[in-house]
């Protein structure tokens, strides 16, 4: 049946899992349960289904086909992994942390961009530098950038530990209109303690704290969430926003060796309920004063219908399509993170011996992992909404398993049913839709 009933505390929610359309009617407990005694699920389906039947159904599908059209699958992200060292061993990081002199020369980079940009033109390309610690290789990044300037279709971007950024970089990435994301944990030495620096955590979580609020414009906070900070995330979170920046980001982890620091009891909802609570405080009713990444992309494909353009939450998902990554050496793989020494399934190529036709129209592993074809998603009323559970890449890393359930299905499951609640309290309704 394509239609499903979820009852909760306060709300009842008819969803067509196939289509993504839902309305959520509020209810009152005591009469609810009356109800429910009364009358069976099914039924209940019927009746609401009788009433909003053609708009579950027909609306939905139409506007997901003109929305797919328009942003699914259209290559804008290239990720450059320009080294696999790093200057640290955070315990969590799934990227290579053995200290290697393997770096990326400038030729690569810019071979890469000129390829690609001229592949998508006059489409703007996301450039984001990677690694391992990028700027172990900011002289090949600070060439190629310079050598680039005669492409006007790009957009850099680079995520770093912080550990190696100087006055005379942060110069160099304004100037070039880079954005940075800057990793730290939280505000104390507690949060940042799986990074695992010698001793020196209290000077780095200051001077990070310090760069991003010298430099918030363009430099934003990326957390890793785990164990060792979810006690503090509202104070993290509070932090930011007292200081006058637009947002952060939240990472959860996802690796089969993390999950000792994975954050899978309900600490983690309470948390980013709090945070989607704060967001709703600073809403307009169309955008967020300040907003966590995750949490406000998910909110806009819940509450607004849009399949957005953020491939980490589409399924399939846009790697080796909407975005792809290149080694040192080269190598076109369909996501940075499913770079690897050893599988094959998702290297698409090199951009010294292949076209760029070649390259994208490589098949790769990845792009099979589809919420239809995963039993517990095809059978959950929100299959449309959450695709999935997170980074298709890290979901099927976790056992090898393209049709394995993720680790966070039940706190996504969670976070719609409670953005749908808190949508109908913001417009104090009984009733809304997303058609």
């Amino acid at each position: 049946m394509d239609l499903s009933l979820i009852v909760e505390k306060g709300i009842d929610i008819l969803i067509n899992k196939n289509t993504g359309k839902w309305i959520a009617i509020k209810n009152n407990e005591e009469q609810d349960l009356k109800i429910i005694k009364k009358i069976s699920r099914e039924l209940l389906i019927d009746k609401f289904g009788n009433k909003f039947g053609t708009y579950l159904w027909s609306k939905r599908i139409e506007m997901s086909e003109k929305i797919e059209d328009k942003f699914c699958h259209q290559m804008n992200c290239l990720v450059i992994n320009v080294t696999d060292s790093c200057n640290l061993k955070c315990q969590y990081c799934y990227a290579n942390n053995e200290n290697k002199i393997k770096m990326i020369d400038s030729e690569t980079i810019i071979k890469a961009v000129e390829k690609f940009s001229e592949r998508i033109y006059p489409n703007n390309l996301t450039v984001i530098f990677h690694g391992g610690e990028p700027l172990l290789a900011f002289e090949k990044i600070k060439e190629a950038v310079e050598n680039l300037k005669h492409i006007k279709n790009v957009v850099y971007s680079l995520q770093t530990n912080g550990t190696l950024l100087t006055q005379e970089k942060l110069i160099f990435f304004k100037k070039n209109k880079f954005l940075i994301g800057l990793s730290i944990d939280g505000i104390s030495d507690e949060n940042n303690s799986l990074r695992n620096i010698d001793g020196k955590i209290k000077d780095y979580t200051n001077k990070n704290l310090e760069i991003l609020k010298n430099n918030k414009s363009f430099v934003k906070p990326l957390i890793v969430v785990h164990k060792k900070n979810i006690n503090n995330i509202k104070e993290i979170v509070n932090f930011f926003k007292n200081n006058d920046f637009d947002g952060l980001v939240c990472n959860l982890l996802f690796e089969p060796e993390n999950f000792d620091n994975c954050v899978l009891d309900d600490s983690l909802f309470d948390n980013m309920r709090y945070i989607l609570d704060l967001m709703m405080e600073n809403y307009d009713g169309e955008n967020f004063a300040f907003s966590e990444r995750d949490i406000r992309l998910l909110f806009r494909k819940v509450i607004y219908g849009f399949i957005d353009e953020y491939m980490c939450m589409n399924s399939p998902c846009g790697a080796g399509k909407e975005t792809v990554a290149v080694d040192y050496k080269g190598d076109v793989w369909a996501c940075n993170v499913l770079i690897s020494k050893t599988e094959k399934d998702n290297y698409m190529g090199n951009i010294f011996e292949n076209s760029i036709n070649e390259i994208l129209s490589k098949e790769v592993k990845i792009s099979k992992r589809n919420i239809d074809s995963i039993p517990i998603c095809n059978e959950c009323p929100y299959k449309k909404l959450c695709g999935g559970g997170g980074c298709c890449g890290f979901v099927t890393n976790q056992r090898n398993n393209l049709k394995d359930k993720s680790i966070y299905c039940d706190y996504h499951f969670k976070l719609i049913t409670y953005m749908i609640d808190s949508v109908m309290r913001y417009y104090e309704s009984d009733i809304i839709t997303n058609f």
